[in-house]
């Protein structure tokens, strides 16, 4: 947004309590002086105030500007021309061929006009990458997508090239168990869980039943409910070099093996628990 489009005056309230040039100005000059900030605030180009041909009444160059403003601020002629004159004296305002103009508002329109730009030039750079990023990902995924659904079967392919239905079935219902924001999205994420449930039933021995109620309480757990966040996670080892699904299945078993050092406790898993802490 352009300087002159905003609703406020960037005022430097410790540059305007402390500016001497304009102490050395009388109080109606220094309130004359805020109005005329306004309408500089207005102008364009900011900051500036043209002094057009039809406007050049007098030899009196302040006079003149007095004339014109007095179009635009209630104030009589007089009075705003000495005003004028004396912010003019002091350095506060600049008169230079036929524009009247505050130097500090013109470099800080002209600093806004060249980030602007440069954020502008910046801003459809991001855009095109972004653009070209996503049509890239959009066709990865298309891709993998493919070669999952080929994996369990789909078209294309059947179940022996890949993942069985009794797997398929074993993802369908456990990934339903995790938060949205954890859930695999990625073709890869999807086919790491998918591999990792088939390992559990193929090399570690347990049937998708077993896995499916060990997910699923485990979940349900106070702790683990923030500690299990992945499928992945069963197959990875805890400090003492066990499976967290082998620690995970004798603690549902109530198991006395200790793991982590604390013994486990035997519960009555006939009643649904919310905890297992």
């Amino acid at each position: 947004m352009a300087l002159r489009d905003q609703p406020y005056l960037p005022l430097y309230v410790q540059d305007y309590l402390t500016d001497e040039k304009l102490s050395m100005c009388s109080w109606a000059t220094q309130g004359i002086y805020i109005k005329l900030l306004c309408l500089l605030h207005k102008s364009d180009p900011y900051g500036t105030i043209l002094l057009k041909q039809n406007d050049k009444h007098t030899q009196n160059i302040a006079l003149n500007f007095a004339i014109k403003i007095t179009k635009l601020l209630p104030i009589d002629k007089d009075t705003l021309c000495g005003a004028l004159s004396e912010l003019i004296e002091e350095g506060c305002l600049t008169i230079q061929n036929d524009t009247l103009f505050q130097k500090r508002m013109v470099r800080d329109n002209e600093i806004s006009e060249i980030r602007a730009d440069a954020g502008s030039r910046g801003g459809k750079k991001t855009q095109s990458f972004a653009k070209a990023k996503t049509q890239a990902s959009t066709e990865y995924e298309s891709e993998g997508e493919i070669e999952v659904r080929n994996k369990k079967g789909g078209a294309g392919g059947n179940e022996s090239d890949g993942f069985s239905a009794e797997v398929n079935q074993l993802y369908d219902s456990t990934v339903v168990l995790f938060d949205e924001r954890t859930r695999p999205h990625t073709p890869k994420q999807i086919y790491d869980w998918h591999d990792t449930l088939d390992k559990c039933i193929r090399i570690d021995g347990y049937s998708a039943d077993r896995v499916r109620e060990i997910v699923k309480r485990m979940r349900m757990d106070d702790f683990w409910r923030t500690n299990f966040m992945s499928i992945m996670k069963l197959r990875q080892t805890n400090k003492q070099g066990v499976k967290y699904i082998d620690f995970f299945d004798a603690r549902l078993k109530g198991s006395t093996r200790p793991a982590f050092g604390i013994p486990m406790v035997q519960r009555d898993y006939t009643t649904p628990q919310t905890s297992f802490s």
